[in-house]
């Protein structure tokens, strides 16, 4: 027996040496003495400066110092499957809940785009991921069913004991043999207890798991079926839960058709495989409507771009034509109606109708130029359409609601 232990305890300590091996394996770029430096991550501590870009993993709790289109996925943390814009700028009371606290990264989020410098200041348990990992280690809340019992059971014995005392005390008056009633009174407390109580709640709670069983709900801990059934609300996150977590037109208005297209097709950096959600979205409707977007990138020659910029919300490139230079511009509605020379009032009243139907929209525009622009606020461009697009539910989803 001893041998088996000490074999346990001797895999368990090199369990943990590998562990710690892969650990100090992954690197973070820092900023120590002025000077950038690649450290384990092991040896972050609180007051360093960390580089950050896309892709990167955030091992320690950070606030901003410096952003450029910083775009984070926080689901491991908040659940909520969109990435979250991120400015340094921003000065935020203490009491701020997690999910609003956008001036800060935290451990085991990812980058998603942009770049950013951050100073650390919690690592390890001190995390938010840390405490709760903490909070997942203690003692689970008593159950409702649990409390239920219990204030039953102290009912139950009060009121017996209440009784049977009365009984007794009847009994004594009336002259009885005071050793007879207290047998008497001891028998009856003992037989009234419910000893198949326990018995019966649990083939209850084991009929609630069979049942939820059957609806593909596998069930660990039994007081959770009771805990389910207590419940009155259940709030769960839409994007990615109830949802595919992927975007398709749903619907699109266009002043100009051929420009809509075109503007889907070059303002756009997927692949038609990977990329952006709405890239793709856009390039899965463009095939729908039989426009070949590939054979169009082939003509036209992209020759400037803007990035997608968050403050602004907008992407813009400029590609060459016939005529000199067109510039492609999608983003918010509001964005591009600042930069319009048609009249955007054309396409509000749809543009609201859309986004009423629950529909995320874009709007699309156009212009021709004779040289590439220095600053896009210097283009005044003509709005040619809107598309609308549509997370759509995950089949059985109304049935498992």
């Amino acid at each position: 027996m001893n041998g088996l232990i000490g074999f346990y305890q001797e895999l368990k300590a090199r369990a943990s040496i590998e562990s710690l091996k892969k650990l100090t394996r992954q690197k973070v770029i820092v900023i120590r003495d002025g000077k950038e430096k690649e450290i384990d991550i092991v040896f972050l501590v609180p007051g360093d400066i960390v580089l950050l870009s896309e892709g990167d993993v955030v091992h320690a709790d950070l606030r901003l110092l410096e952003e450029a289109g910083l775009l984070v996925d926080e689901s491991l943390l908040t659940g909520e499957s969109v990435p979250v814009e991120k400015y340094s700028h921003v000065v935020l009371p203490e009491d701020t809940p997690i999910y609003e606290r956008i001036n800060c990264l935290y451990k085991g989020t990812v980058v998603v785009r942009g770049k950013a410098k951050a100073v650390v200041f919690a690592t390890g348990r001190q995390t938010q991921m840390g405490l709760m990992a903490e909070k997942l280690e203690e003692k689970p809340p008593e159950s409702p069913l649990t409390l239920a019992l219990r204030d039953f059971s102290k009912k139950l014995v009060v009121g017996l004991v209440l009784i049977l005392s009365t009984l007794v005390l009847i009994g004594i008056a009336q002259g009885r043999n005071w050793e007879f009633i207290v047998f008497f009174a001891v028998a009856q407390l003992v037989s009234a207890v419910p000893e198949g109580f326990p018995i019966v709640t649990t083939i209850a709670l084991v009929i609630g798991a069979i049942r939820l069983a059957k609806n593909n709900v596998l069930v660990r801990y039994l007081p959770a079926v009771e805990t389910l059934g207590s419940a009155i609300f259940i709030c769960s996150d839409k994007a990615g839960t109830i949802t595919e977590g992927r975007l398709r037109v749903e619907d699109y208005i266009a002043l100009n058709e051929e420009e809509l297209f075109l503007c889907s097709a070059l303002c756009n950096d997927s692949d038609g495989k990977k990329g952006d959600a709405v890239d793709l979205a856009l390039l899965e409707w463009l095939d729908e409507m039989g426009f070949n977007w590939l054979g169009i990138r082939g003509i036209f020659e992209r020759v400037w771009e803007h990035p997608f910029d968050t403050k602004r919300r907008l992407m813009a490139v400029v590609v060459k034509s016939d005529k000199g230079y067109k510039l492609y511009i999608k983003g918010a509605f509001e964005s591009l109606s600042r930069l319009a020379d048609n009249s955007p009032n054309v396409l509000q009243e749809k543009h609201d109708h859309m986004a009423q139907r629950g529909l995320r929209v874009l709007a699309f525009g156009y212009a021709e130029l004779e040289q590439i622009p220095e600053d896009i606020d210097s283009v005044k461009i003509e709005l040619v359409g809107l598309v609308g697009f549509l997370d759509p539910p995950k089949k059985g989803v109304k049935e498992a609601v």
